[in-house]
């Protein structure tokens, strides 16, 4: 799939609306991955359907209200919001070039506690590891360091038990030197690390780094 046939196919919304096939969905994830144009239409749909939640809080507030002429019956909107949730926000997204880690399986929440933190690898201590929030669209940033010995980078995310998370992205040495930002909230709540591993013209590889981070409720 390329950019005119995304754009013609209105591929980010049906994306998000789980429109598309298996097959399909698969093109578009690996269109978007060095799309930005698609990727940010992808996060901003994200961003919207966050938006709806936040409006389903407020049911509890609104059924105490005894006025009803005006008063909009969320529970309908419930519904139709309950149609937005696609495979696309149950994602680890590596913007920048938006590259994403899809957890097909995962929890539909994203969210960041503390936007002023970045990863730092090889970090220890749980009081120094960034902590991400469920439900937040912010970014964690964080670095691919380089060697020219490798011919590529494959990035992906564990949880605490060491079990991959999601599929291994691959990034270009071109690629990798630019920079990055890790968006965890969809994770249910646990430790996580980022791992970072480089691949020599052999096909051997090597571990150059891990992030770790933590998702909170």
């Amino acid at each position: 799939m390329n950019h005119d046939d995304a754009i013609a196919g209105q591929a980010a919304e049906r994306y998000l609306l789980r429109e598309m096939h298996d097959s399909e969905s698969e093109e578009f994830e690996q269109h978007f991955f060095d799309c930005r144009v698609c990727a940010d239409d992808v996060r901003d749909g994200l961003r919207m359907m966050e938006s709806g939640r936040e409006l389903v809080r407020g049911e509890r507030d609104a059924r105490a209200v005894p006025q009803r002429d005006n008063v909009v019956d969320l529970r309908a909107r419930r519904r139709g919001i309950k149609q937005w949730i696609p495979a696309a926000a149950a994602a680890v997204l590596l913007a920048a070039n938006a590259v994403p880690l899809v957890l097909r399986s995962a929890p539909p929440r994203l969210v960041i506690a503390d936007a002023g933190k970045s990863l730092s690898a090889g970090t220890r201590g749980a009081s120094d590891v960034p902590a991400v929030r469920k439900g937040a669209m912010e970014q964690l940033p964080f670095d691919i360091p380089t060697d020219p010995s490798f011919v590529k980078y494959i990035l992906h995310a564990v949880d605490a038990r060491g079990a991959t998370i999601g599929e291994p992205v691959e990034k270009s040495p071109e690629q990798a030197n630019n920079p990055f930002s890790l968006l965890p909230g969809s994770l249910p709540a646990g430790s996580y690390e980022l791992v970072i591993e480089g691949v020599r013209e052999d096909g051997n590889r090597s571990k150059i780094t891990s992030y770790p981070f933590r998702v909170v409720p």
